[in-house]
């Protein structure tokens, strides 16, 4: 939609009305030829083809699209009040968040777009002030920079906590923690997992792996009841389709394994690998399970003590006092 703001509203009404009269019979019902589309198209309608969006929107009055998260951030940046006339996925989303900050109107699903939506909102969006909250949001664009922005809430939301050496903590340095000792209950780095396990005795031969395959990476800690409770839901009810497949695939795995083997009975193989998987499954069955119910419980209570405490940010390392920085990197 082009025209400034002092443009007729009734011509630019008008105009669309008319594109959107010849948009309706070009596409209805298969009338008409290819040839007579196009020329009634053609009359109203400006085909430019491809175009930079900096470069078309600054000088449009207002903008209507589809709402793509690229096209919508264009038209914020140039200050232009704007429908979305989505047709699926996130174009809905981002015509509501449009709405909500007061910088166009309400989305019009393409399926609903008819002569009379177009003509009033080409009236409507040259209202003042969608055309002032439109440039306030562009002037906050300018003096952002998304960029550092995004990388620091990156940064934010990285769960801390679990990623330091706990010895560490004792030697006002924290590191980055590279293993887990499962009877220490440990985690720890590099340096730490040297002087603690491979010095000899009892010791060393406790059960280490590296900490990546030892810790599960979920989402940072809840720092809400509610959030505590969505992931509480979330995570038993994963363990707990996790736990009931288990019982299907590891005896239908472990008996297919068997049945290869080139040594003894393939009837009997297969039996002895189904009966070693339902065992094997049960034991993974009982054990998602106790997880499950777990998660259920320890999720919203970890939400509910961070409410509290007054964590309600937004990372799961900012409730241990930690940083980026802390590690040797930032923001």
């Amino acid at each position: 939609a082009s025209g400034g703001g002092n443009a007729d509203a009734s011509a630019s009404a008008g105009a669309g009305a008319g594109a959107a009269e010849s948009k309706c019979e070009a596409g209805g019902g298969g009338r008409g030829t290819a040839a007579s589309k196009e020329s009634n198209l053609d009359d109203l309608v400006y085909r430019l083809g491809n175009c930079p969006h900096d470069w078309l929107f600054p000088q449009m009055g207002a903008v209507i699209h589809h709402g793509g998260a690229g096209t919508v951030a264009a038209g914020l940046r140039a200050g232009k009040p704007t429908l979305v006339c989505p047709f699926f996925g996130d174009q809905h989303f981002w015509g509501q968040a449009i709405v909500s900050k007061g910088a166009g109107l309400r989305p019009c699903p393409i399926a609903d777009l008819t002569v009379e939506r177009l003509t009033a909102a080409l009236t409507e969006l040259q209202d003042p002030l969608l055309r002032e909250r439109a440039k306030e949001i562009a002037d906050s664009f300018a003096t952002e920079d998304g960029a550092s922005e995004a990388v620091s809430c990156f940064y934010r939301h990285l769960p801390l906590e679990r990623m330091v050496c706990d010895v560490s903590l004792f030697t006002g340095s924290p590191t980055i923690a590279q293993f887990h000792c499962e009877e220490c209950g440990l985690k720890l780095s590099a340096a730490a997992h040297s002087v603690i396990h491979r010095s000899g005795g009892k010791l060393g031969k406790h059960k280490v792996q590296k900490y990546r395959h030892a810790c599960g990476w979920g989402p940072a800690p809840p720092q809400s009841l509610q959030a505590g409770l969505y992931q509480g839901v979330v995570g038993a009810g994963a363990q707990s389709l996790q736990a009931i497949g288990g019982l299907i695939y590891h005896p239908v795995a472990s008996a297919y394994k068997k049945s290869q083997s080139s040594e003894g009975n393939v009837v009997v193989n297969t039996l002895k690998g189904a009966g070693s998987g339902v065992v094997h499954g049960g034991t993974e069955f009982v054990r998602k399970f106790k997880k499950a119910g777990t998660v259920m419980i320890q999720k919203p209570r970890e939400g509910f003590s961070a409410s509290t405490e007054g964590g309600g940010g937004g990372g799961g390392g900012g409730g241990g006092g930690y940083s980026a920085d802390d590690f040797g990197v930032s923001g």
